[in-house]
């Protein structure tokens, strides 16, 4: 007879493998959360940047996308956050273990996520046009636009 208190492998996971850095397989086979962009070294982020890209051309394909996102988004840190948020959450709805209706609640949550790329994060890129984003994504053309960090 089994010991009910001992390990079981059917739950006998990994907790001390980390999450890949740009998505990909999480500790012991679970999806991973969206990368971290601010702890990444500079070749993950290279990596995790080129997985990214590869998924947006990916989603604007599959969904007939044009202007959301737009092509500058990679220079929009807030755009490059939702759209890893994005990606990770579409890993997780159709992950073999997710539950049958995650891949409906992805599909919920896409148009919000894509309004607010498009009207909050990078309202005035349009056309290949990039522009600078302002303070607070407000859309006021007399506001001064955001200054690079320092």
């Amino acid at each position: 007879m089994t010991d009910p208190t001992g390990p079981d492998d059917a739950f006998d996971l990994d907790l001390d493998e980390p999450a890949a850095p740009g998505g990909g397989e999480g500790f012991a086979g679970f999806p991973a959360p969206p990368p971290r962009w601010e702890d990444l070294t500079d070749v993950e982020e290279t990596s995790t940047m080129g997985e990214l890209t590869a998924w947006v051309a990916w989603l604007m394909d599959r969904y007939g996308l044009v202007d959301v996102p737009p092509a500058c988004w990679a220079d929009h840190g807030a755009v490059v956050e939702e759209l890893s948020a994005l990606r990770a959450a579409r890993e997780a709805a159709y992950d073999p273990m997710a539950q049958p209706g995650d891949a409906l609640a992805w599909h919920a949550q896409l148009p919000d996520a894509l309004d607010r790329i498009g009207q909050r994060w990078a309202p005035r890129c349009r056309g290949g046009d990039h522009r600078p984003p302002y303070r607070g994504g407000d859309t006021d053309d007399a506001r001064t636009p955001t200054s690079p960090p320092a």
